[in-house]
């Protein structure tokens, strides 16, 4: 699928209501499971392992799962509520090195 129809289609989806209507009619449990695992170490090979799916085909499906617009889309907004998550903890929280903090 060209890049310009991947944006049109991210696009339409930027309204949570779209987007949640996409996630439920596109999004399996093992989709869904795959776009949480990604987000562990960005492998979708191991993301696909980790999800369940053939440890065979795991490449193949990893790199098919990372194409579809919709699963993209999911991880970037996964991304998103991540760096906000973080970004909204104390800095002294971030770096306070290995001594106990409680």
């Amino acid at each position: 699928m060209h890049s310009f129809i991947k944006t049109a289609i991210i696009e339409k989806v930027k309204d949570p209501q779209s987007l949640n209507i996409i996630l439920a009619v596109n999004m399996t449990p093992k989709r869904y499971n795959f776009c949480l695992e990604y987000l562990i170490d960005f492998n979708a090979t191991q993301a696909a392992i980790r999800a369940k799916f053939s440890p065979h085909s795991a490449r193949w499906i990893g790199y098919e799962l990372k194409r579809k617009p919709f699963i993209e889309f999911y991880i970037k907004e996964l991304i998103d509520r991540r760096i906000e998550r973080v970004s909204n903890l104390p800095a002294g929280f971030c770096f306070r090195g290995k001594r106990r903090t409680f």
